[in-house]
């Protein structure tokens, strides 16, 4: 190295900011297919369909954004063990910070609990919606 030369970065020093992306990845979507199926089995035993009516919508995304924190908690309460077993999680990374992690993660269950007020969602739901 030159004397007039900058100094190498080194590349462990500073994670990478986050994007979008990394924030759709640490929500886990795909373990949202599960739930999204067992939801629409059990509203659908009674003839309803399939595809998740306008009244459902509120429930559905109620539960979803419960799923959401307690993936991004679950991510950050295991990041040093995925880190030594290399399992290369967005939050194990360093790639989103603990703050943003609890913010998302606080926000997600404010708006599960906005969407379980909505009139469309039956007492039963909002109790199930609760202990979840």
């Amino acid at each position: 190295m030159s004397a007039g030369a900058p100094p190498a970065r080194d590349r462990c020093a500073a994670p990478r900011p986050p994007n979008v992306l990394d924030w759709v990845a640490a929500l886990r979507p795909l373990l949202w297919i599960p739930a999204i199926a067992l939801f629409e089995a059990g509203r659908s035993s009674g003839g309803g369909g399939w595809w998740p009516s306008p009244g459902t919508l509120p429930a559905l995304g109620s539960l979803l954004s419960i799923l959401g924190a307690v993936h991004l908690a679950n991510a950050w309460n295991d990041r040093a063990g995925d880190r030594v077993n290399r399992k290369g999680g967005i939050v194990a990374s360093g790639s989103v910070e603990g703050r943003a992690i609890a913010v998302v993660a606080v926000s997600c269950l404010v708006v599960a609990g906005a969407l379980s007020l909505a009139p469309s969602v039956t007492p039963g739901a909002r109790a199930w919606l609760a202990t979840a």
